[in-house]
């Protein structure tokens, strides 16, 4: 499966903005892979929402 430019590089962006996630958590002493893990779960449902709002706030566009 081929993703287009644009998804190619949200994906990128994601690898890239977690990669730096983890290395500052390492920096505050945040080794413990379960810490991190969470940590990782939290910004994966905060994306959603904001996915969920942004969809949500479109769809309210045809509504007006």
């Amino acid at each position: 499966m081929s993703l287009n430019p644009k998804g190619q590089a949200k994906m990128i962006r994601d690898a890239v903005l977690e990669a730096l996630i983890i290395n500052e958590l390492a920096k505050n002493g945040v080794t413990r892979g379960s810490q991190v893990s969470e940590f990782l779960l939290a910004i994966e449902e905060a994306k959603r929402l904001v996915e969920s709002a942004k969809h949500q706030e479109i769809a309210s566009w045809g509504e007006r």
